[in-house]
């Protein structure tokens, strides 16, 4: 099924052409990356984030792919941003995939969004300098 034939729910269309998160973090302080791709659906995505050592301070991403991709890349940073660090243990990547009703053959993109957000993790977890 291509992507034009697909019926895009309400949240995927607003985070989709309206992404508030996308693009580079404000100039300042450490910035942690952790970047995934599939490569058979050439999905790539690097988030990137602020943090003051307790909270993500700033989240941003850069994502190429499919509308739900992008929208999925949209959802995580709005719901972790401002959130201490530990509730990246807890953020279940497959509730993204349930809210914005990826389609089953899309897993793999979201599983790619979760590879990223592995490696932000232990990107936090290396000691950073300005």
């Amino acid at each position: 099924m291509a992507d034009r034939d697909v019926a895009y729910n309400e949240r995927v269309l607003e985070c989709f052409s309206a992404p508030r998160h996308a693009g580079p973090l404000t100039p300042g302080g450490p910035v942690y990356s952790g970047r995934a791709q599939e490569s058979a659906a050439g999905a790539r995505v690097v988030l990137l984030c602020h943090s003051d050592g307790d909270h993500i301070s700033e989240m941003r991403f850069s994502a190429w792919g499919c509308p739900h991709f992008i929208a999925a890349a949209e959802w995580l940073c709005r719901e972790l941003e401002s959130q201490p660090l530990a509730q990246l243990n807890e953020f279940d990547i497959r509730s993204v995939q349930r809210l914005l009703a990826v389609p089953v053959e899309k897993t793999g993109r979201i599983l790619t969004l979760e590879d990223a957000l592995e490696a932000l993790k232990a990107s936090l977890s290396q000691p950073k300098t300005q």
